[in-house]
């Protein structure tokens, strides 16, 4: 059974080989992606990644400081009521991102790149779709929402304009997205920085200042210079690609063909990302609800609301070091695993998890030694430090576990187990925070120290949650015969590793759905 299905994968291979020789498996993919040392090839494919987090936590900054210039504190207070329903459009974009970075890896790494442009095509497509739903379904919801908070009515109606453009300009960000996530995919680590440096300093230095300061527009003028600077890097991304001068070659008649079955490999492998970007806010919304329920029955509201802002921010720091190594991961890990080569695969996570690991614990170890001083920055009242001393240290108590939060999604987006990925996410990111907070708040229903605590349950939870769904891949890639990181075979070989049945079932049902396509 085993071996026709060998054969079958060969006949196969060879006739995709036949028919687009340049397109079938690109020699710098296989180099960025396939032929490194596995430590060399993470750290490598991180470093964009990395960039890209910094620039996404300076953007917040600086954006804020635009608005705080020439729209004043009501400018501001947009940004923290609406941050909610503004993260929505964003964690579609980063699904698409996403999808499309794990299968071309993946695709590249079986020697199937000339279904990626295809692959490219259809997402467009999809992009077009939801680029019309995300605003239906989000601007009714934005009053509403941001009263619940607490808002009044006139700074909720700053909020509706604020996301006017935002959702209205969605599909400049799916596509700007998307290239991004082509170029990750290639292993275009460099690129991917750049890209994401130079939409920052269009927003900054450019559209921001023309129209707040130029034009002198309300808050939609910061929404619409955002739209602006990702239009110009899209853009080009887009012209590049159809001209071929990426490692993909797609054509205008693609867009009246049917979806590739790869497509729809592609979403469902994606949604755990989703899930896990969408967790990672909207959890936190009923958190925070007792969190300042707990603080005014105290009388420490003012001071707490503004620590909550400040460990937002520093939470996001070790958030995004993970975050970058999980999307350093994932393509060359796609690669890998598409190509066969499972001891490969295993090393790769490794290096990436205590990599993450050791970074988010330095940084850690620094907010827990001088949160003090590091709190004075923002605010330097005796009262708001002492609070925020503790506060801070409690945050980042368990932040050793931080990092297989990602990580182990990651993996298992990367072997194509969709439902395991998926109900990680849900488990690890979408349940705890409610969960534990709700617990910790109807206990004591006056301790906004004891409602912190949530994130040092949760991160402790979630580590063990996610140590019990990495056992069975885990088994598999140790079982695995040692992979040559070399040269990509074609063929199955000495270099390559061996597969289990399920796995090579799942990689010949993939070679059989491409043969009717064919």
């Amino acid at each position: 059974m085993i071996e026709e299905k060998n054969s079958k994968i060969e006949e196969v291979e060879e006739e995709s080989i036949e028919d687009v020789p340049d397109l079938v498996v690109p020699d710098d993919e296989e180099k960025r992606l396939g032929r490194k040392p596995p430590l060399r090839t993470v750290l490598i494919l991180s470093i964009g990644p990395l960039i890209s987090q910094l620039v996404n936590a300076l953007y917040g900054l600086v954006d804020s400081l635009w608005v705080a210039k020439t729209l004043g504190g009501m400018g501001v207070a947009v940004f923290g009521a609406v941050y909610v329903v503004e993260f929505i459009s964003v964690s579609v974009s980063q699904y698409l991102n996403n999808s499309v970075s794990a299968r071309v890896s993946f695709l590249f790494g079986q020697q199937r790149g000339d279904e990626c442009s295809q692959l490219y095509i259809d997402f467009i497509r999809v992009a077009m779709v939801l680029a019309v739903a995300v605003p239906c379904v989000v601007l009714p919801i934005v009053k509403p929402l941001v009263k619940w908070f607490g808002a009044e009515n006139e700074l909720a109606d700053w909020c509706f304009w604020y996301m006017v453009p935002r959702t209205c300009g969605a599909f400049i960000n799916y596509i700007y997205q998307m290239g991004c996530g082509l170029i990750q995919a290639e292993g275009r680590s460099v690129v991917y920085a750049s890209v994401q440096a130079t939409a920052f300093i269009l927003n900054m230095a450019v559209f921001d200042p023309l129209f707040l300061l130029g034009f002198r527009t309300p808050i939609w003028g910061a929404s619409l210079a955002t739209v602006c600077s990702e239009a110009i890097p899209g853009l080009t991304i887009v012209f590049l690609v159809f001209k071929g001068k990426l490692s993909i070659l797609p054509r205008p008649a693609m867009f009246f063909r049917k979806f590739s079955p790869q497509t729809w490999s592609a979403l469902r492998v994606g949604f755990s990302s989703f899930i896990q970007n969408i967790s990672l806010t909207l959890p936190v919304v009923l958190m925070q609800k007792f969190y300042n329920n707990a603080a005014l029955a105290i009388g420490t509201y003012d001071i707490a609301i503004q620590i909550w802002a400040v460990i937002e921010k520093l939470y996001q720091i070790t958030g995004g070091i993970c975050l970058a190594f999980s999307q350093g991961l994932l393509p060359t890990a796609s690669y890998a695993y598409g190509a066969g080569r499972l001891n490969r695969f295993f090393w790769l996570v490794v290096h990436a998890y205590w990599l993450a690991t050791s970074i988010t614990l330095t940084v850690s170890l620094i907010f827990i030694a001088i949160p003090g001083q590091i709190a004075s920055i923002w605010n330097d009242d005796p009262e708001f430090v002492k609070y925020a001393t503790d506060y801070i240290r409690i945050t980042f108590y368990a932040s050793v576990c931080f990092s297989l939060q990602y990580i182990a999604p990651t993996t298992l987006q990367a072997m194509k187990r969709v439902l395991p990925s998926t109900l990680l996410s849900i488990l690890t990111l979408l349940i705890p925070y409610p969960l534990f907070s709700t617990i910790l708040y109807f206990t004591k229903k006056d301790s906004p120290r004891r409602v912190m605590f949530t994130y040092t349950v949760s991160d402790a939870y979630s580590f063990l949650v996610s140590i019990l769904f990495m056992i069975k891949p885990i088994k598999l890639l140790l079982n695995s015969e040692k992979s040559d990181i070399g040269e990509f075979a074609s063929e199955t070989s000495s270099n390559d590793v061996s597969i289990d049945s399920r796995d090579e079932e799942i990689y010949a049902d993939d070679m059989e759905a491409l043969q009717k396509e064919k």
